[in-house]
């Protein structure tokens, strides 16, 4: 992602938002905001939850289950993006990691903007965040989209394996390295 989609681009927000989630020392809070020129997170599932951040590209963690590089989800946070997809293969991928037992023990999910991913070959009056609703409507655990981080600029740059706080009152996330 830093070669493709930042260096040609490498606009304020991104390289910030790089920086501060590199030099995130132990014990200290790195509040998550996504840029201006974005829409804010929202919550598609109300909540709040607590846990290791895990996760990336939805159809590269797709291609590592059932292998070494498969994640661990329970009880963790589940960051999940993509680009480029439709919506019918965005289902069929969501269902296949509940078909894999990733989805049975997270803690809660954010997810990414799904850059140009939309159901133009199918239906196009069905769009991707109505798509999302529907989906994620009978989870328990809190989940939150429009996380500026994804293969669009500018890009948001969330720290892998920090702690991640979903805060679902304040359609916030967070992050904090142990001390």
């Amino acid at each position: 992602m830093l070669a493709t989609e930042m260096v040609p681009e490498f606009d304020a927000y991104s390289r910030e938002s790089l920086f501060a989630a590199m030099g995130m020392k132990p014990g200290e809070k790195l509040e998550f905001h996504n840029p201006d020129s974005k829409p804010g997170i929202r919550m598609l599932r109300p909540g709040s939850a607590v846990g290791q951040l895990t996760g990336g590209n939805l159809s590269l963690v797709i291609g590592g289950l059932g292998t070494f590089y498969q994640l661990d989800t329970r009880g963790k946070i589940l960051f999940l993006e993509d680009v480029e997809e439709s919506i019918p293969r965005l289902d069929m991928y969501f269902t296949h990691l509940e078909n894999a037992g990733l989805m049975d023990g997270v803690a809660g999910i954010a997810l990414g903007e799904f850059y140009k991913c939309s159901n133009e070959r199918y239906d196009a009056s069905y769009d991707l965040e109505t798509f999302l609703h529907d989906r994620f409507a009978g989870y328990k655990v809190p989940v939150m989209y429009h996380v500026a981080s994804d293969h669009s600029n500018p890009m948001g740059t969330l720290p892998m394996g920090a702690i991640c706080r979903i805060d679902g009152e304040r359609e916030r996330l967070e992050f904090y390295r142990e001390a």
